[in-house]
């Protein structure tokens, strides 16, 4: 295998993981998720973290109520971001718990200008 076919395989990489980071967090609830949930030092209810994305919400003028928070949560955005590890959804317990890739995630959005 040449150099350039190798630089073309990481590059091939590189942008599919730069298009998953991007669409993963693209939605405005995912990244209110992603910060509130880099400030855990552990394990963490969905509950818990609806309350976290509410008041996140509250502060951008959402008024979304925070058990439909939770809904949206358990059915969409926590199983897409377990599946692209940005953390660790145990949907049986309702637990969720951050992971290394939480923090880069977090990082990420706060160096692209996503703060909250």
């Amino acid at each position: 295998m040449s150099s350039q076919e190798v630089s073309a395989d990481t590059v091939t990489s590189d942008s599919q993981e730069t298009r998953a980071l991007l669409d993963a967090l693209s939605n405005p609830r995912r990244r209110h998720l992603i910060h509130a949930l880099s400030e855990q030092p552990g394990p963490v209810t969905v509950d818990t973290l609806a309350e976290a994305v509410h008041r996140r919400e509250a502060d951008a003028g959402e008024t979304t109520h925070p058990e439909q928070i939770a809904i949206s949560l358990h059915h969409l955005h926590l199983p897409k971001l377990d599946s692209r590890e940005f953390l660790d959804y145990h949907p049986a317990r309702k637990e969720v718990v951050p992971t290394h890739e939480t923090d880069d995630a977090s990082y990420a959005l706060v160096s692209a200008g996503f703060h909250d």
